[in-house]
């Protein structure tokens, strides 16, 4: 059963975000919007993640695991991060403007993030999507939203970010590019495959130039 079902509508920016706080660094980082918005971007107390697709309207998921699942067969895009939960932290995923709380116990966590495109069967069935779809008159065919699934999987120790897939068309563009002489045009979406984390200025670098101590063993 989920801790959280629901529709989520981000009509004004491009990604969602996992936060320990209503106001913390966000804000802050907002003024001055780093250009590196990749997958993800991971902060011990919050974490950006991409939308990916023109529709900005989703179906989302958030679920607590007693094991790690990573689900390659039907996911186009997956990565996971580490999160610690104390007993004085909230955990919340919000658009900016609407902050939903989740119900999740204090300890450590591996939180995995799974991105399918619905299909259109998927979205027929589903009778709250159809209700907007209607509301707006958008045929199925165009801006095909995203079912985003987090999972909350408890762990013993932090473990280090990670992409476990990259969508399969954006491994075709960048095999398109290459074949047409292009490498400068690579480097446009070369960073979806590199990971970023954000250090105590609030400044994006690359996780191996990074600070923070990981461990990825298996638990």
């Amino acid at each position: 059963m989920a801790i959280l079902n629901i529709i989520f509508r981000n009509l004004t920016a491009d990604e969602l975000i996992l936060t320990k706080s209503e106001n913390n660094a966000i804000s802050e980082i907002r003024a001055g919007r780093p250009e590196y918005i990749r997958c993800f971007l991971w902060h011990p107390n919050f974490v950006y993640v991409k939308l990916f697709g023109d529709s900005r309207t989703a179906r989302l998921k958030v679920d607590v695991m007693d094991e790690v699942i990573v689900d390659i067969e039907t996911s186009e895009w997956i990565f996971a991060f580490p999160m610690k939960i104390d007993n004085d932290n909230q955990m919340f995923v919000t658009n900016h403007d609407i902050y939903h709380q989740l119900d999740i116990d204090s300890g450590t966590y591996y939180v995995v993030v799974h991105a399918k495109k619905l299909t259109s069967e998927e979205i027929e069935s589903d009778p709250e999507l159809m209700g907007v779809y209607c509301e707006v008159g958008m045929p199925l065919d165009v801006e095909i939203p995203y079912e985003y699934r987090i999972l909350f999987c408890r762990s013993n120790h932090l473990k280090e970010p990670k992409i476990f897939r990259v969508s399969d068309s954006l491994r075709k563009i960048q095999a398109i590019l290459r074949e047409r002489g292009r490498p400068q045009d690579l480097e446009n979406i070369n960073f979806y495959d590199e990971i970023y984390v954000l250090n105590s200025d609030y400044e994006p670098v690359l996780l191996e130039d990074s600070k923070y101590e990981f461990l990825d063993e298996v638990d």
